[in-house]
């Protein structure tokens, strides 16, 4: 069985984030074929996640095909990540009683309207409290994520009390990716990164690879986590082989075949066997993207608060 899969089914996204990597790079907007999708193993999947790392999932064309297509042949519970600044009310109630008691939502809310909008450049802060509203009502489950800057904490208990009187049953407060002279570092917070360097001897708790878990790219590809699939380390890899030299078979066997690890090309058992992942489960404690992104677990970088 996988713990998960992590779907990026789509790179459409309204919203206009500073640290995102959509803000640092060009690619082509497109959702990925449901038929595609449809080939994973979701009879061995325990959950299904739909983030990636380019779009926000409630602007796949197919997204309410593909949860029914899960909840009516499948047992595998639904996490559906987005910023919830789109579409009606009608939509957010179908999406609630499609995913019936067999999913739910995570949803930003990085403070109220003032500060929200500093970080979610893009969004409607209105409409997102609007959505969530509907989708809570309509009986879905859903958890807002806080992302705390020195902008937005003293909010903190403001939000806590709005997202409880709209029906949501928890809050995540985590760390920021990063900062700058706008979006401003909280007092003693350490970013991702950093943490990691504190722990440089630590050994890395791969959650993708000894859970085991796996991410489905916008274009096809199986990789194992969403460091290696976002589009900064694939543009990258003379990096990461000049870094990886002792182990840089993985980087080798996907030049020399991308489309190995392609479900468009190759049944997902064989994509799983192939050189590429092979390589990954055996090096993965030397390798650079592991150890400059994992040395730090959820626990480290997000407070969880459960209401009710």
């Amino acid at each position: 069985m996988f713990e998960f899969v992590d779907i990026e089914a789509t790179s459409y996204c309204n919203a206009k984030c500073p640290f995102c990597n959509r803000q640092f790079m060009d690619f082509e907007q497109k959702h990925l074929d449901i038929e595609i999708i449809k080939k994973l193993p979701f009879e061995r999947i325990k959950k299904v996640l739909l983030l990636g790392n380019k779009g926000d999932a409630i602007f796949y064309n197919k997204l309410h095909e593909l949860v029914q297509h899960i909840v009516s042949n499948y047992t595998s519970k639904i996490i559906l990540h987005t910023n919830a600044s789109a579409h009606d009310i009608d939509w957010w109630i179908e999406l609630a009683k499609t995913f019936g008691n067999r999913g739910y939502i995570v949803y930003a809310l990085d403070g109220l309207e003032d500060t929200h909008r500093l970080h979610r450049i893009g969004t409607d802060w209105n409409k997102v409290v609007r959505n969530v509203t509907a989708f809570n009502n309509a009986g879905g489950y859903s958890i807002c994520q806080f992302i705390k800057f020195k902008n937005n904490e003293h909010q903190i208990d403001d939000v806590r009390r709005l997202i409880k009187s709209i029906g949501s049953k928890k809050i995540w407060i985590r760390k920021s990716r990063d900062y700058n002279d706008v979006l401003l570092r909280p007092d003693g917070v350490k970013t991702r990164h950093e943490l990691g360097e504190d722990l440089k001897n630590h050994r890395i708790e791969c959650t993708f690879l000894e859970s085991p878990s796996f991410v489905l790219t916008v274009d096809g590809e199986i990789r194992p986590c969403c460091f290696m699939a976002d589009d900064d380390y694939k543009r990258n890899f003379s990096i990461h082989l000049k870094e990886d030299i002792k182990y840089p078979q993985h980087i080798i066997a996907y030049r020399k075949d991308p489309n190995s690890i392609n479900l468009k090309y190759h049944p997902f058992d064989a994509i799983m066997k192939s050189d590429y992942y092979e390589a990954i489960k055996h090096n993965y404690n030397h390798l650079f993207r592991c150890n400059q992104k994992c040395k730090v677990t959820f626990n480290d970088i997000i407070d969880e608060e459960f209401y009710g």
